[in-house]
């Protein structure tokens, strides 16, 4: 659980077995009784058990001798965590990314047809080598919901007064629908547009949420933050369903989800997702990205930060292609960073890097994360490229993490293919995250 996590403690079992193929069947049958077991419906549940046979298999061929597999399963509410712990002298895993095709002519691609299979059952995925020599595959697998566009919303009314207090699950339902229905123009997670995934978010610890409401159980707004992994937390809202303006429903909102952030050991608190209402008093303007429409249309999206809590400094890794960004930025933002410059001298790595993409429908956009470095860093980049343009893809982002040092071996084919650093999230990830935006391809 996130170490900033305030809810239930998430479910977690686990299975060791040697990494030989006489022991598939009970890797398959854990998955699968697992996956169920922390509520996967029978579909999702197949398509995580597929993965894991396919990845289990293939690591049974690439693992050292008289080693072991470990796998773990955790449930997250909305979402299950499955991590996979195994040692091996090289890990080729260039099938992950979506862009993979498996030629039948070549023994070594089909060796990697496992993975590619096994990339396309689940939703994200992660893979680092660690300090203790081994590699650590993380899944992500997100349960599937109803929308609830079609649903009708319950009148608001007036309210003459109002509280403050965390709302049950039903509450929360309410919530989801009356800001799908009350901000159906603006730009929302979409994580939003599901009642039953908000329940499970909140559910889960790593989301918390308040809604202001009268004696009459009426809803007049609401506001909900995310614990995240880091030193950061970052909020949505507020949402404000009765707009009379004597009663200061937003500034009550964010005031206390402010104050219940504070509390925690995070740093600064973030919006990405401002609307009408929010307030940038005592807010850091981080920067804009401009979200553009399938006719075109662009308007700009804000970022704000604040910092709750003094921030001693960091170190951070970072390319020379955006130095001079980085220095105009921490020094306006008055965050105290020591930039080390991370430069390629020829040393060994790997053939083929590996890019995560999460897509999101409501805002027609596709953010890149790197999940290895590798020689073919600018045609893997490119081939993105050209499926993000026959699928129509119109708002396109990579987000480079400072804290982690090969990201930055990314800058110099991002940077050609015309993404542009937009807004810096301080301590977003290991490290501060920096946004890139594709503004085109320069001349």
């Amino acid at each position: 659980m996130s170490q900033l996590s305030k809810g239930n403690l998430e479910n977690r079992s686990s299975i060791t077995l040697p990494s030989s193929k006489a022991f598939l069947s009970p890797a398959i049958s854990f998955a699968e009784k697992t996956a169920i077991a922390l509520g996967l419906d029978n579909r999702e549940a197949m398509a995580v058990t597929l993965a894991i046979e396919e990845i289990f298999t293939y690591l049974c061929g690439i693992t050292f001798e008289n080693q072991v597999i470990e796998i773990i399963f955790s449930g997250r509410g909305h979402y299950i965590a499955i991590e996979i712990v195994f040692s091996a002298e090289k890990l080729n895993i260039r099938a992950f990314n979506i862009t993979s095709a498996i030629s039948p002519d070549d023994e070594t691609e089909m060796e990697e047809m496992g993975l590619l299979i096994a990339s396309r059952f689940v939703d994200r995925l992660r893979v680092n080598y660690s300090e203790d020599k081994k590699y650590r595959m993380l899944l992500i697998k997100e349960k599937a919901y109803p929308d609830s566009a079609e649903e009708p919303v319950p009148s608001v009314g007036n309210l003459d007064n109002f509280e403050i207090r965390t709302p049950n699950p039903e509450e929360l339902k309410l919530l989801s629908r009356h800001i799908q229905y009350h901000y159906r123009d603006a730009f929302f997670p979409s994580a939003l547009h599901y009642p039953g995934k908000l329940v499970d978010m909140v559910n889960g610890g790593e989301y918390a949420a308040m809604i202001a409401s009268d004696s009459k159980g009426h809803i007049g707004g609401g506001i909900i933050w995310h614990y995240s992994e880091g030193k950061t937390v970052e909020c949505w809202g507020p949402y404000v369903f009765d707009h009379n303006p004597g009663l200061g429903l937003a500034g009550r909102l964010l005031e206390d989800c402010i104050a219940a952030v504070a509390k925690t050991p995070a740093i600064s608190l973030l919006n990405r997702y401002p609307v009408e209402e929010f307030s940038g008093d005592y807010f850091e303007l981080l920067g804009t990205l401009e979200i553009a429409d399938s006719s075109g249309n662009t308007r700009e999206i804000p970022s704000w930060y604040r910092q709750l809590n003094e921030d001693l400094g960091a170190s951070i890794w970072a390319p020379s292609e955006i130095e001079h960004y980085l220095r105009l930025e921490y020094d306006r933002l008055f965050l105290p960073r020591e930039i080390r410059l991370v430069r390629y001298d020829g040393e060994s790595d790997n053939l083929f890097s590996v890019l995560s993409v999460d897509f999101d429908r409501s805002s027609d956009s596709a953010t890149m994360h790197p999940v290895q470095a590798g020689r073919d860093i600018a045609e893997n980049l490119r081939n993105h490229l050209q499926l993000f343009m026959k699928e129509s893809v119109n708002n396109l982002f990579f987000e480079m993490d400072l804290g982690i040092y090969w990201h930055s071996y990314f800058a110099p084919a991002l940077v050609s293919e015309g993404f542009i650093p937009r807004l810096i999230l301080p301590y977003g990830g290991k490290g501060d995250i920096v946004v890139f935006q594709r503004g085109g391809i320069p001349e």
